[in-house]
């Protein structure tokens, strides 16, 4: 529906913000299905609704509690919220927890048994890493991360790990990447030569 031109959307938006709000605080997870459903609807509001503009206080809480359950199986479904750390990511809004967040994110793109987790993890990833102010060192520490999980003890996690830095490579400004080259440059040649999977081998 939010998707929808409606015209009474904008006007709206605030007290329907603020309901939902009031409705999050009566759940007891950000697992249970009314809570899912909040969290699609404040996505769509986010990606849909440029007069929707959350407040700083809002949306700290909202991202800690979104994903507070982080011991959770990694391969558990968290379509929706996933769907609405996008769109907070689309809308560029700066908050502490969104660097916190994307910490966690890195890792379960390399460590989660599902592909899909694994593709999203990576989507939400490389759009922080494009669009975030970031500075020269805390980039580097993401890429850092990236080049010792090359060596991740499964083979899908390497995978995941070589086609973000291929997407780094593409997409980042060519001083960007000079700059950070060193970095990965040697873990690259290591895997070329030591990697087990020809399919890891083929990606570097």
């Amino acid at each position: 529906m939010v998707s929808l031109p409606l015209a009474s959307l904008a006007s709206s938006a605030a007290a329907m913000s603020k309901n939902v709000s009031s409705l999050l605080k009566r759940v007891p997870d950000a697992s249970h299905p009314l809570a899912q459903e909040a969290f699609r609807l404040l996505a769509g509001m986010l990606r849909e609704c440029s007069t929707y503009q959350p407040s700083t206080s809002q949306l700290r809480h909202l991202l800690t509690w979104l994903f507070a359950d982080r011991n959770a199986d990694s391969s558990t479904d968290r379509g929706a919220a996933f769907a609405l750390l996008r769109a907070v990511l689309g809308r560029r809004l700066v908050v502490p927890e969104v660097y916190d967040i994307m910490a966690w994110v890195q890792s379960l793109m390399v460590q989660s048994a599902s592909p899909h987790v694994r593709a999203v993890c990576a989507s939400c990833l490389l759009q922080f890493l494009l669009d975030y102010p970031l500075g020269p060192a805390r980039l580097g520490q993401h890429l850092a991360f990236l080049a010792t999980n090359l060596a991740y003890e499964h083979e899908p996690g390497r995978e995941q790990v070589l086609e973000m830095l291929q997407q780094v490579v593409a997409k980042f400004p060519a001083d960007v990447v000079a700059s950070q080259a060193e970095l990965f440059l040697l873990p690259l040649v290591t895997r070329l030569v030591n990697d087990p999977s020809p399919r890891c081998r083929t990606l570097v």
